[in-house]
């Protein structure tokens, strides 16, 4: 994200996120061309280009920020979990689905894709980054040695994951209550996603990581 504070700058991105959103209520964002978004944002294209590079990257940027304060809430829990750390999570979790619901023009076409479009590729590249920096928090706290192996399989579980939750929310219309949503994917949800941690803040993978003693 850009974090350029010149008030000109900042008035501009908030003309072209605002363009968006318009624009998303009409047709799919990644179908959204650099005239159409100068056009409605009033701008030229060499103001744009100072933005992104591309409309799809553009849009994933706007849609990365709208995720990024509930995603920094999650890592903020993880780095100091207490024994209501899954209720914590699945609260936070529970507004991320609000907002997109708020925000349904945009996000139930994207999500609702069975093929991953440009916007989205750039919004998955963003969350496996995250959830790298949640899995180093989280693993700073087991007491148990996770593997390379499992490391990498659980930050790709986790974007999937999350792309698996929204997508099927966002096939339904986003119709059920979010919570109900989020308790829905914790009843599918990875044995150590639903770890918990004693008043000390550390947990145990142990009957999670007894296969990995198990001679192949």
């Amino acid at each position: 994200m850009l974090n350029n504070t010149d008030p000109r700058f900042v008035r501009v991105r908030e003309n072209l996120r605002a363009a968006v959103f318009d624009l998303a209520a009409h047709k799919p964002v990644e179908d959204i061309s650099v005239a159409e978004l100068t056009r409605a944002a009033g701008i030229s294209r060499t103001t744009f280009y100072k933005h992104g590079v591309s409309p799809a990257q553009f849009i994933a940027d706007v849609i990365i920020e709208e995720l990024e304060p509930h995603l920094n809430k999650m890592s903020e829990i993880i780095a100091q979990p207490t024994q209501d750390y899954l209720v914590q999570w699945r609260d936070v979790y529970a507004d991320i689905l609000r907002g997109i619901k708020a925000r349904k023009e945009i996000y139930v076409p994207m999500f609702s894709r069975e093929n991953s479009s440009g916007v989205l590729g750039y919004v998955i590249s963003y969350l496996a980054d995250f959830y790298e920096g949640y899995l180093k928090l989280f693993e700073q706290h087991v007491e148990n040695d996770l593997t390379t192996l499992w490391k990498e399989m659980a930050v790709s579980q986790q974007v999937h994951n999350f792309l698996a939750v929204i997508g099927a929310w966002c096939r339904q219309d986003c119709a059920d209550d979010p919570v109900a949503v989020v308790n829905t994917y914790l009843s599918l949800a990875p044995p150590w996603q639903l770890a918990r941690f004693d008043t000390h803040g550390k947990t145990s993978l142990g009957r999670s990581l007894r296969f990995l003693q198990e001679p192949a």
